[in-house]
């Protein structure tokens, strides 16, 4: 029969070995800094008071859906469900991989499965790529002001089904395609002093309005672009080159300044207009935008002081210049 005093005795001292290395392991933990990532700060963060906001990337830590998707497998005639979409949590943008909010009847966990897009699991049998419009383009300023539109032949489209790899880009960045869709805006604002911050692609065109301000505050024409500070008195053009950083800032007495990709430029005439209506993203017929466009920031005052900072946080984002 076992001495059973001498198992006793092993068992005693195996208990305390791993009591020993238990101990040292829950030092060596203890002695350890766990960090956890910071916290999200975005432009809006940081240069608070925004009246408006639109972009493909997350701008604010408050920022839950970017857009609102229609998916379209039959030219109009087909499956037009919609769904809101989050930012991206690994790169907080928009892109294939970012989450769905309202799944609604779709068994869709993100955005590449609500299109069914090439790598992505056809989560709700379409069969093939479906085209995806952009419903709504969500404020992120927490002013709730979302620039719409409901007509399908008027969204303009963040996925094309003939290239179902991936969303519409610009420079690698995720951009909606307007090619003369517009949206509108649930309320218009009326600003006197104010700041925009535009980043889109321009390219040479017959005669195509932005409309934004007192119905334009930039457009292309004659193979130019014009950019004009609430009014036809100020302005500054040039000819268009594609994907750029454009900004207005103005004080409501009189003085405008416009940016091109960070250099502030010579404008002519001086501003005569101090308020305007601001309506929508895309013109008024019979003059609609024709190009990609990735964000827009509108504050209600001047934001002169902040405009190189806030055109560099921009240029780190989509790297534009």
């Amino acid at each position: 029969m076992p001495d059973i005093s001498k198992i006793n005795a092993v068992a005693v001292a195996d208990i305390e070995k791993l009591d020993s290395i238990l101990a040292a392991n829950i030092e060596k933990v203890n002695g350890l800094v766990f960090t956890t990532a910071p916290a999200f700060t975005g432009l809006l963060d940081t240069y608070t008071g925004a009246a408006a906001a639109y972009s493909t990337r997350r701008l604010a830590s408050a920022t839950n859906v970017l857009l609102r998707v229609r998916r379209d497998t039959g030219g109009g005639t087909g499956d037009d469900d919609e769904a809101n979409f989050k930012f991206d949590t690994a790169t907080n943008d928009l892109t294939l991989s970012s989450p769905i909010d309202d799944a609604g009847s779709s068994s869709a966990t993100n955005l590449g499965q609500f299109l069914n897009a090439t790598g992505y699991t056809d989560a709700d049998s379409l069969g093939s790529p479906a085209d995806g419009f952009v419903d709504t383009w969500t404020d992120q300023s927490g002013n709730s002001n979302d620039a719409e539109q409901t007509a399908h032949g008027s969204q303009p489209q963040i996925f094309d089904s003939s290239s179902p790899t991936d969303l519409i880009k610009e420079n690698g960045k995720a951009a909606l395609s307007f090619n003369g869709s517009y949206l509108d805006h649930s309320s218009n604002l009326t600003l006197t002093a104010s700041s925009f911050y535009s980043v889109f692609t321009a390219s040479a065109a017959t005669r195509v309005w932005y409309g934004i301000v007192s119905h334009s505050y930039l457009a292309t024409f004659n193979n130019r672009i014009t950019i004009l500070a609430l009014d036809t008195s100020t302005s500054y053009s040039h000819v268009p080159s594609g994907q750029s950083l454009y900004s207005i800032t103005r004080d409501g007495v009189g003085l405008a300044k416009i940016g091109l990709n960070g250099t502030q430029q010579s404008v002519s005439g001086t501003m005569t207009n101090a308020t305007g209506t601001w309506n929508s993203i895309g013109g008024f017929s019979p003059y609609r935008w024709q190009n990609n466009y990735q964000e827009l920031i509108v504050y209600g005052s001047d934001k002169d002081s902040n405009t190189s900072d806030i055109e560099t946080n921009v240029n780190d984002h989509f790297g534009i210049y």
